[in-house]
């Protein structure tokens, strides 16, 4: 299973949501991959993750959004 995530960085909980995530799905075979959109440079907790472009999703199996109704519509849109 391959599971893509994205959303707005700039929420409170964002980078503390996809921590959680990641953390949840290691005990089992899935692969995460983050928005290439996304800057993790600065966040040291997050490590080992892949990074792919939202409209080439041709092996996602579930697209996750972190963020309010604006990271929803944004996700929906760039998925075409």
């Amino acid at each position: 299973m391959n599971i893509f995530c994205t959303g707005n960085p700039n929420k409170k909980h964002f980078y503390d949501s996809l921590i959680l995530i990641k953390n949840l799905i290691s005990k089992y075979n899935i692969q995460l991959y983050i928005d290439n959109q996304i800057d993790l440079s600065n966040k040291t907790k997050i490590d080992k993750l892949s990074f792919k472009e939202l409209n080439n999703n041709n092996n996602i199996n579930l697209v996750l959004s972190i963020g309010g109704d604006g990271a929803l519509l944004n996700t929906i849109r760039n998925m075409q």
